[in-house]
């Protein structure tokens, strides 16, 4: 694990310098795999091919930088979300990464993304099952909370 634990806005010039870094987390759309201020994520410099599932870091909307996992690429353009988010980038593309989520300690236990068989099935149901979480938060939740506050006024 790199010694040096960076503020995340870091990341990209720290990696320009270094293999890889370690940064604690910062926000919740990645959440329930990385939870805020409590994890820590190391993130190394691409090296290979991306593919889908990979978390990598990159500059998002207003130029900071984000760590959010890939969930499609269509015609080289990255497709890009939080697994807490139910809203998705498009036409991320690849100069725009700056690195990728390596492993990461939860509760100081230590998760390696390549190997770790409970990350791979984690990463293929959150992806498999964003259509059935988006249609539950989006639609069905707002519909029982209406029914809910008219039934109990």
């Amino acid at each position: 694990m790199s010694n040096q634990n960076i503020d995340f806005n870091s990341v990209g010039e720290a990696l320009k310098t270094q293999p890889e870094v370690s940064v604690l987390t910062k926000g919740a759309s990645m959440r329930p795999m990385l939870r805020e201020h409590k994890d820590i994520v190391i993130i190394q410099r691409i090296s290979g091919e991306l593919r889908v599932g990979d978390v990598v870091a990159y500059r998002g909307v207003g130029k900071k930088y984000t760590l959010h996992r890939i969930v499609s690429i269509k015609k080289g353009a990255l497709i890009i979300r939080g697994d807490n988010n139910y809203f998705t980038e498009f036409n991320i593309k690849k100069e725009d990464i700056v690195g990728i989520l390596k492993e990461f300690y939860r509760d100081g236990k230590y998760i390696n993304c390549k190997t770790n068989k409970g990350y791979r099935c984690y990463t293929k149901y959150i992806i498999l099952s964003y259509p059935f979480r988006f249609f539950w938060y989006r639609r069905l939740r707002p519909i029982l909370s209406k029914i809910k506050h008219s039934v109990f006024k």
